[in-house]
């Protein structure tokens, strides 16, 4: 006699604030030749640094990443009309990254102390869980139990009760982002973005014998 079963597949999510604030800097700057522009890259991050720093992060958040440089070139038209390729210096473009609690009150202040600084830096505002794995967790959980609730109802409605259960699989679903981002220039104003509640979500395929 072939066993009865049941498949269901459970969803679950978690709604979480962001506790958590990384602010992604990036300076660039071009010049002639390439030791010049590593040279003015590397003083406005070092000075980024500081400016960061005295806004009341502790230095051991703020973290150089990498040093890009490219040769630039520039297309220029002729007296007779064409357009030639010509070499116009070089860019050398430096990252910066620096981390926080989101409730410590010191976004304004960084924005203020990024967007007096003469390097002008591009800003990326990455809202994060300090703890994703626990939400992760949690939201995995809620499918579980999402699936049992539904197997549970599928299986009165057909006269049956669920008996062992006989397989679990994680997945099913792509789980949503533990981040929300903004990007803008330091030159764009010092509004402070208001950060989106984080939902993270995942599933769980389950069989029950059914009795």
């Amino acid at each position: 006699m072939n066993t009865r079963t049941i498949e269901v597949t459970g969803r679950g999510s978690v709604a979480a604030r962001p506790d958590l604030i990384r602010l992604h800097l990036t300076v660039t700057r071009r010049a002639p030749c390439c030791e010049e522009a590593v040279a003015d890259a590397q003083e406005d991050a070092r000075r980024l640094t500081q400016a960061l720093c005295g806004a009341g992060i502790e230095t051991r958040n703020v973290h150089a990443h990498g040093l890009r440089v490219a040769a630039r070139y520039e297309n220029e038209q002729t007296p007779a009309g064409r357009y030639v390729r010509t070499f116009a210096g070089y860019e050398a473009v430096r990252r910066l990254t620096a981390e926080f609690p989101a409730e410590s009150g010191l976004l304004g202040a960084v924005l203020t102390a990024a967007a007096a600084d003469a390097a002008a830096p591009e800003l990326h505002i990455e809202y994060a869980l300090s703890d994703p794995q626990a939400a992760r967790d949690e939201a995995l959980a809620r499918a579980a139990a999402d699936g049992r609730r539904r197997a549970e109802i599928l299986a009165a409605a057909t006269g049956a009760r669920l008996g062992a259960l006989l397989s679990v699989r994680h997945g099913g679903v792509a789980p949503l982002p533990a981040v929300r981002t903004a990007a803008f220039s330091a030159r764009d104003g010092m509004a402070e973005p208001e950060p989106e509640t984080i939902e993270i979500g995942d599933s769980a395929t389950l069989t029950w014998e059914l009795l």
